[in-house]
């Protein structure tokens, strides 16, 4: 038995009927010449592969005031579902279908994965006849206790062809015997270092972020929303700003839609919005479950009209909030707070609605995951399109997965439709911010100066 870390604990106890704590990634596969997916075909493939990765047969078990894996026998029939709709590949209809699916909790009482295959129905008057050319769709989630996005993409290569077993030895480290008022004691004198050091202090704080719709108090109605760019495109946005990053332009491009979004419905406050990104904390890309993670605060600029210099800001920013987390890593906090005193406070969190009560900590989550740059299969079949999904809240209705796969990148927005009642336009709007970022670097817009060297603000 392996027991759950502070970070993967938490995930559980923020779970609740109406908010599943569960990733995952919807699938895409183009058909093959003469041969036809079924769903026999998939669970007898799936099967086959379940030693290849423990996540697949590890259920919790309460253990010493907290939760560890067990390993169990696992019965694929209660975990994998068959769906036939009338034209999986028609994208608001699968989107649709997503949120669906990802809106269910796991049963605990099981390993925490389950798996749907979607196919064309072939009782479908205008589907008959297209045979072999239909695609099908896999979506897979598997709870956040058990994988954050970079570890998930361990299970996926799990079941993809020629890939090789992967464990998840978990080991947590032994935590220092301290008493409860001494590791309390510690947790605050770091909280206060972290927050008060004076050349961070002009960087976004947690429960500072302006109102906005996202800041939905109690999710209900969740959907799915999809963007997708090719990569070569954003490469050359890139390259037409000195110093810029991947994620930098990403980020300009989410922002500049969210402005755009918000202004046409009079919601756009006059602060910027501040995103919350995850950043990984593994010394090893695959071979290990659980979450190591680390979290960083990023100003989105959304207070500026323009989109070149809009770009040149973000990448300023993140700059100096990359250095804030490398020097106070929020990760290492955790391990302070007693165990139960975690629980007790999450807990509270969700049962008591504070979320209803308090500022928003930050208006959007936003996860860069890194996907394979060389084409996959499965059972043969070639994978044409990879999206990734990750869990909405109650207070923070609006989570961003940015998956990439070989020449392509995806945007996979969560939020439900009281956040965002007009999903067509948020995504209208988010295309054309990456239209005006090439346009404004094409004009040269962006001052070359911002982007040189960022000034740390304050600093002492």
């Amino acid at each position: 038995m392996s027991r759950l870390s502070h970070l993967d604990t938490a995930f559980l106890h923020l779970e609740t009927a109406r908010c599943p704590m569960s990733v995952g990634a919807v699938l895409s596969f183009a058909s093959l010449p003469g041969e036809r997916m079924t769903f026999q075909r998939l669970r007898a493939h799936v099967a086959a592969r379940l030693h290849r990765h423990a996540a697949f047969s590890q259920r919790l078990q309460a253990h010493a005031g907290g939760y560890c894996w067990q390993a169990v026998e696992v019965d694929i029939n209660r975990h994998l579902r068959l769906l036939q709709v009338a034209a999986p590949w028609q994208d608001e209809r699968l989107q649709a279908v997503v949120a669906d699916f990802f809106a269910h909790p796991l049963d605990r009482q099981r390993p925490l994965w389950e798996a749907l295959y979607i196919e064309p129905d072939p009782d479908v008057a205008e589907l008959k006849g297209r045979g072999d050319d239909a695609a099908f769709v896999v979506l897979l989630k598997v709870h956040h206790a058990a994988v954050d996005g970079v570890s998930a993409e361990a299970i996926l290569r799990a079941l993809f062809d020629d890939r090789a077993a992967v464990e998840m030895a978990r080991p947590v480290r032994a935590q220092p015997q301290l008493t409860t008022l001494t590791r309390l004691g510690h947790a605050a004198t770091a909280l206060w270092r972290r927050f008060s050091a004076s050349p961070w202090r002009d960087l976004p704080t947690y429960m500072r972020a302006p109102q906005t719709p996202f800041a939905d108090r109690q999710v209900s109605e969740h959907q799915q929303l999809a963007v997708a760019l090719a990569m070569p495109r954003l490469q050359a946005i890139k390259a037409s700003l000195p110093g810029a990053t991947l994620n930098d332009v990403i980020l300009a491009g989410i922002a500049g839609g969210m402005r755009a979004y918000l202004s046409e419905r009079g919601q756009l406050p006059q602060q910027s919005l501040v995103a919350m990104t995850p950043v990984s904390r593994r010394q090893q890309a695959h071979g290990i479950g659980g979450n190591q993670v680390s979290a960083m605060l990023i100003d989105l600029a959304t207070d500026c009209a323009e989109a070149g210099p809009r770009l040149a800001r973000i990448h300023a920013m993140s700059r100096v909030a990359k250095a804030y987390n490398q020097a106070l890593p929020i990760e290492k906090l955790l391990p302070l707070v007693p165990s139960q005193a975690l629980a007790y406070g999450l807990s509270a969190w969700r049962q008591l609605g504070l979320s209803q009560h308090l500022p928003p900590l930050f208006n959007m989550i936003i996860t860069n995951v890194p996907g394979s740059r060389q084409p996959l299969s499965l059972a043969g079949f070639p994978l044409t399109r990879m999206q990734g999904v990750a869990p909405i809240y109650d207070g923070h209705a609006m989570t961003i997965v940015v998956l990439s796969y070989v020449d392509q990148v995806s945007l996979s927005i969560a939020t439900t439709r009281t956040a965002v009642p007009d999903p067509a336009r948020l995504r209208q709007h988010i295309e054309q911010a990456y239209t005006e970022l090439e346009q404004a670097l094409a004009d040269g817009q962006t001052p070359a100066t911002v982007v040189a060297e960022p000034v740390l603000a304050r600093q002492a």
